[in-house]
């Protein structure tokens, strides 16, 4: 007791004396009521401790009391550090934050956890022809079955032999190729005095179907049979009774050839009935510049109903005796259903002994 407080939480009685906290609950006081008469007056600092100011403990339902203020029954709310934290931590008490009953919680989860799992059996032992829709079903498959058991044997008799027949036919096809004439001849180029080549061959269609889209391998070989040079000839469509004539010229330096081989390919398909036609061609004239290089102009009229959007002209040269001394090839203008178009064709190097006259200029009419 004292006439002045001595610090926080000292009270005044109704005797005006000041007395040492807590102070007592008096009849008719609540607890708001209580814990503001227990604070201390206003500008008065809290007594200062061994490290510094004291600073006042939080007080109310939960909280002990400090070790040396008495507590119980009679007494106010303690002051201190929440029961379960700090120094003050009551033995086996709950963990910071802790007090709240986790129990509904836990069995909540156990509850989510079950209905999951049956949920999920449903939906696996579930039957029926929603399997075949549902993405999840379609991804079980037994991998130990065998892939065969539920395939369609669909490869019938009837297909075999109709496939048989088609590769027969296309043998056929190019049986029936013939490799009518051909030649080759050797000439030194211009500039340089090395040795080139110029080759050309004729294909006659002696069947009764059209060829079309047929490779031709072309070899040019020496005296001893070794392989100079190889290359493949594409012929786009040839007609039955129809022949036409390839020819190139080496552009790089080869050995002295002797002879060319000619070998058609089978071809991939053949052309529609309706797409027979033919080109002829007319007007043919070749001439020869100051440097030997030649020049064919000629003029090529179709019969096809449908356009030519993709024409080849070759030409073949042969000398005064009639032979193959070599040839070139270019593309020309389109060709309209039924018209007309003029060509012309000219090598890049000088090939010798070519008679203009006997110069013959072959159209392939390309993919129709």
């Amino acid at each position: 007791m004292s006439d002045a407080p001595q610090g926080p939480g000292w009270w005044q009685a109704s005797d005006d004396k000041w007395y040492p906290p807590p102070r007592p609950a008096m009849p008719g006081e609540d607890e708001t009521a209580m814990a503001a008469a227990s604070a201390p007056p206003a500008g008065v600092a809290p007594p200062a401790g061994p490290s510094g100011p004291s600073v006042g403990y939080p007080s109310g339902p939960g909280y002990g009391a400090p070790p040396g203020v008495p507590s119980g029954p009679g007494y106010g709310p303690g002051v201190g550090p929440p029961m379960g934290a700090g120094p003050y931590a009551a033995p086996g008490g709950p963990p910071p934050g802790g007090g709240q009953n986790r129990t509904p919680l836990i069995v909540a989860l156990v509850v989510v956890a079950v209905l999951a799992v049956v949920g999920i059996g449903i939906v696996a032992t579930s039957g029926g022809d929603d399997d075949e829709n549902d993405p999840i079903a379609r991804r079980n498959i037994d991998t130990t079955a065998d892939p065969t058991d539920d395939i369609e044997d669909t490869a019938t008799d009837e297909t075999v032999t109709d496939t048989t027949e088609s590769q027969s036919g296309s043998q056929g096809a190019i049986e029936d190729i013939e490799v009518t004439d051909s030649g080759v001849t050797n000439f030194p180029d211009e500039f340089d005095g090395t040795n080139r080549a110029s080759y050309a061959y004729v294909l006659t269609n002696n069947g009764d179907e059209p060829v079309a889209n047929m490779e031709v391998t072309v070899t040019l070989v020496d005296t001893e049979g070794t392989v100079l040079s190889s290359d493949t000839d594409s012929i786009y469509l040839l007609q039955p009774g129809q022949s036409l004539g390839l020819g190139d010229t080496t552009y790089d330096e080869i050995a002295e050839v002797d002879s060319i081989e000619v070998q058609p390919a089978i071809p991939s398909y053949a052309s529609e009935a309706e797409q027979l036609g033919e080109v002829t061609v007319e007007g043919i004239n070749t001439t020869a510049d100051s440097s030997g290089y030649l020049t064919t102009t000629f003029t090529a009229t179709s019969s096809y109903e449908v356009q030519l959007d993709s024409p080849w002209a070759y030409v073949v040269y042969r000398n005064a005796d009639g032979a193959i001394v070599g040839g070139t090839y270019s593309v020309i203008d389109i060709v309209q259903p039924g018209g007309s178009t003029s060509g012309e064709v000219a090598t890049y190097t000088a090939i010798p002994n070519v008679d203009p006259a006997q110069t013959e200029v072959y159209v392939d009419p390309g993919y129709l």
